[in-house]
């Protein structure tokens, strides 16, 4: 028996079709469903270079937001990304899957 369904949701696109099979899942077997936010902050690391590469600013923002903004810009999504996971996992509310 399924007790409880992690999905992680990673901006890949696949999480969105997690995060469809889990909410179905766990309305059908009762299961606890939790979502978990993931920040590849080495991967976030490794894309800025460590000089300056030129260019403009806007053009490629990873450059030139620097570690620390660029790492609070993807909490911000992962945030944002799992109140949406809680509104449409919540039972209560019409239309989720």
């Amino acid at each position: 028996m399924l007790c409880s369904i992690l999905i992680a949701l990673d901006f890949t696109g696949s999480d969105v079709a997690a995060q469809r099979l889990g909410i179905r899942w766990a309305a059908r077997t009762g299961a606890a469903l939790v979502g978990l936010g993931i920040v590849d902050e080495p991967g976030i690391r490794a894309l800025e270079p460590a000089w300056s590469v030129g260019g403009q600013p806007g053009v490629d923002p990873v450059y030139y937001m620097g570690y620390d903004a660029r790492l609070a810009d993807v909490h911000h999504h992962v945030d944002r990304r799992l109140e949406q996971f809680a509104a449409r996992s919540d039972p209560g509310r019409s239309g989720n899957v």
